[in-house]
């Protein structure tokens, strides 16, 4: 049967993991932090709740898919405690409960994961409104756990509520709608209408030849979505597929198209967690080459790239090469965005980071306390009253 679905980042900010493209209109997505990936700290006490909240996430997500599911619970538990300081609305919350509800429910503990999915979906639709795609996830989610409970009339209610949704706000033809159906097809299995679930299963087929059949710009752009969302649940493997697609969409593009660098960047991401690092990096500086043809140094995408690479060396012990890799992110960070601008407290995070695991602890601390200042400043602004540390 197939799993929950829920991309649990609605904002990436510090993770242990590469940024991952959605589109190429705007390579970095305009979200409430910044998405460069970084080395995790030695203590993450020293840093701003947004990039702790992001680090247990994918630290969660990580054990996770290694079937690690008593130390994804935890991560997911202080993720949870965590998203608390956002507001009893924010959708960080929302997610961490659906994280949790999930762990949960692969542990047997289907009332409890009931009560997180019902409590993510309440915080979604008072944010959102119920005509929204995380809501769509929350009663997916939901549905999927009252069909294993053998609640199945509660299961269908929930599915068409999701489907609904995912046709009102998006492409009737979208992956989500195929998604959507193919675990709606199982619950009907279940119930033994075998013509409907075969009407179901031949409505996701079609969408999914849909999506095969052109070789636009639209059609790289799908399996990049498709992409990220695998990568963000954890299913690298199947993640890996949908960017090969892509980039092989890409090159069919023209040359100069930006696509061919995000799907690069992107597969480079896989290979770093899939542990082919020489591949990875390979890619990676490709990439690079290709969008300083593209956008010239000075561009959010470029720091995009150095930040991957400034991880990449970091985890395969290239130190030197890294430090001198943040440093450049940091000072470009710096010149594209202002110096109080999220991203640059994220690129003092993550040099910080290498600074610890280098054991030059007295240079890491001013840059964890300015990037402290920086943060609380900007949760401040968004009429947060928190305390730097």
């Amino acid at each position: 049967m197939l799993g929950p679905f829920r991309p649990h980042a609605l904002a990436l900010t510090l993770s242990t993991a590469f940024t991952v493209s959605a589109s190429i209109a705007n390579p970095l997505p305009a979200n409430q932090a910044n998405p460069h990936s970084g080395g995790t700290p030695a203590s993450s006490t020293a840093m701003a709740p947004e990039a702790s909240w992001e680090q247990l996430c994918h630290q969660g997500e990580k054990q996770l898919a290694a079937g690690q599911v008593s130390d994804a619970e935890k991560s997911y538990l202080a993720a949870t405690q965590l998203a608390k300081q956002f507001g009893q609305f924010d959708p960080r919350l929302a997610t961490s409960l659906d994280n949790l509800g999930l762990v949960y429910q692969k542990q047997g503990k289907l009332s409890a994961a009931e009560q997180l999915y019902r409590r993510a979906l309440a915080i979604d639709e008072k944010t959102f409104g119920k005509a929204h795609a995380n809501v769509s996830r929350d009663l997916l989610n939901l549905a999927i756990l009252l069909t294993e409970n053998g609640r199945f009339s509660e299961a269908e209610t929930s599915f068409k509520a999701a489907l609904a949704i995912d046709e009102q706000v998006g492409d009737p033809n979208h992956p989500f709608v195929a998604f959507d159906l193919e675990h709606y097809a199982v619950l009907l299995r279940k119930l033994n209408r075998v013509t409907e679930a075969e009407q179901l299963e031949a409505r996701a087929g079609q969408i999914k030849a849909k999506v095969k059949l052109s070789g636009t710009a639209q059609n790289c752009d799908k399996y990049i979505a498709i992409g990220q969302d695998l990568f963000r649940a954890g299913n690298f493997a199947e993640a890996e597929k949908a960017f090969m697609t892509a980039n092989m969409e890409a090159r069919k593009l023209d040359p100069n198209d930006p696509r061919l660098a995000t799907t690069l960047n992107n597969l480079a991401g896989v290979y770093d967690r899939l542990g082919r690092k020489a591949e990875a990096e390979k890619l990676l500086n490709y990439a690079f080459e290709l969008d300083k043809l593209n956008y010239g140094m000075v561009h959010p995408t470029i720091c995009r790239d150095l930040n991957n690479l400034a991880l990449l060396y970091a985890n395969a012990g290239k130190l030197q090469e890294s430090e001198r890799l943040y440093k450049m992110a940091l000072e470009l960070d710096e010149k594209v965005f202002g110096p109080e601008h999220a991203n640059v407290a994220v690129g003092l995070q993550n040099y910080a980071a290498l600074l610890r695991k280098l054991n030059r602890v007295a240079e890491a601390a001013p840059l964890e306390r300015r990037a402290n200042q920086i943060s609380f400043k900007q949760r401040a602004l968004a009429g947060r009253t928190a305390n730097p540390q």
